[in-house]
């Protein structure tokens, strides 16, 4: 009698399932939404305990694993480095992956908005598991990205976009640096918001300062060290600026600017040489100068050519408006407004020594000199010896041919006589 009662129970139980498709246990009203209800007040339900040997294993459950397969680990094996319950994961996955409980923080497995403690460098990162980009976005606007040819970090920086990328082989930190590079731009380096903003195709290019060759488009192998260096030019080539609005509006090729405001409000002109503090601030056009010292032709508007300067404040009062052809050795040298094919020394507090002037005349003690040498104070010598002097009998016949006082000339005899 109690076998076919147990029959029966088990009769009932199976057209129960057939008809309901829901089976409940502790309930004879299973949920419509359940295939398995379990009501209890006082009892669980017990996962099976298998013993992985790691998060690959697929040989101890013989029968196969499948999708969504739970098991609880029992203890460590392998990189299962904690007990818990685990579930299978199919292909691409293929691992047993971990149910997080409370002895496990978040932290473990995320990167948390407050810090991660206990990190391995080893196993812990920030990154892709794959060959794909990593941007990062701030108010939904991308803030920096890592490429296998491009990295980025600041707010609209090398102008990543999902359907445009730029060239190439460039770094940009800083907020809208590298903004408008196109995918003709290459071996750009770009450190400081603003810096190289508006380059479009240039290449080779260098930046580090706010606003450092901010306004370079297609412009090459450029050099800019220090805020706002060389920040007006657009097209140029193959300068470098070093110092905070070095250069500031160049837009021709081959100078160097070195020093604070270093020609400044050059534009034009090529193969210069600027080094110290607003050296040239002046000058819209400069070619053909190596000017060493600060304040030297500072305000000298236009016209600096082929000049060679050494020392500091030369020619930097407001007259001078033109400078061309010199060698100038000396510090606080004043010029005359118009300074032409001059070699002129002098020390350091600005007295003037030797000159020699574009007609070849050299003067000592002189900026004037009116003959090949003109000494203004006494010479002396211990061995001079003339040769080219005319001859004359006397002093008489020196008169007749043209000489004047002071002029020297030899005897048949060879006597040496000055005309008086």
């Amino acid at each position: 009698m109690k076998i076919m009662n147990k029959n029966l129970f088990y009769v009932i139980i199976f057209f129960s399932v057939k008809i309901y498709s829901q089976v409940g246990i502790g309930t004879n009203m299973p949920k419509d939404s359940a295939m398995l209800e379990i009501i209890a007040s006082n009892k669980g339900v017990k996962i099976p305990h298998v013993q992985l040997i790691n998060t690959s294993d697929q040989t101890t459950i013989t029968s196969g694993n499948i999708e969504s397969l739970l098991v609880y680990v029992p203890t460590p094996s392998g990189d299962i480095v904690q007990p818990g319950y685990y579930y299978w994961r199919d292909f691409p996955i293929n691992k047993w992956e971990r149910l997080l409980d409370s002895s496990v923080s978040l932290n473990q497995n995320f990167w948390s908005l407050t810090g991660n403690s206990n990190t391995n460098y080893l196993m812990n990162y920030l990154g892709t598991n794959d060959d794909q980009d990593l941007v990062f976005k701030r108010n939904q606007i991308t803030a920096g990205f890592l490429r296998n040819d491009n990295t980025a970090f600041g707010v609209n920086s090398l102008n990543y976009q999902t359907t445009f990328l730029p060239g190439a082989n460039n770094a940009a930190f800083g907020s809208q640096a590298l903004e408008k590079l196109t995918s003709s731009g290459f071996y750009n380096t770009a450190i400081g918001a603003r810096s190289l903003k508006n380059c479009t195709i240039g290449t080779y290019n260098a930046a580090i300062g706010m606003d450092a060759l901010g306004n370079i488009t297609s412009g090459n192998a450029n050099l800019g060290m220090g805020y706002a260096a060389m920040r007006g030019g657009s097209t140029c080539s193959y300068n470098v600026a070093l110092g905070g609005q070095c250069m500031n509006d160049n837009n021709d090729d081959y100078n160097v600017g070195i020093g604070f405001q270093t020609a400044y409000k050059k534009i034009t002109g090529q193969a210069n040489v600027f080094i110290g503090t607003r050296a040239a601030f002046t000058s819209i056009n400069s070619s053909n100068n190596v000017i060493i010292g600060s304040y030297s032709f500072y305000l000298v508007p236009n016209g600096l050519q082929n000049n060679i300067v050494l020392g500091n404040n030369v020619g930097s009062a407001s007259n001078v408006v033109n400078a061309t052809g010199n060698v100038i050795i000396g510090n606080n040298i004043t010029l005359p407004p118009s300074t032409v094919d001059n070699i002129i020394l002098a020390d350091g507090n600005g007295n003037e020594r030797i000159r020699a002037v574009a007609s070849g005349n050299i003067g000592i003690g002189t900026s004037t000199p009116s003959a090949k040498l003109e000494v203004a104070g006494k010479i002396k010598a211990t061995d001079v010896n003339f040769t080219g002097l005319p001859t004359f009998l006397d002093e008489s016949a020196a008169i007749i041919g043209g000489l004047v006082t002071g002029d020297m000339y030899k005897t048949p005899t060879g006597e040496l006589r000055i005309k008086l």
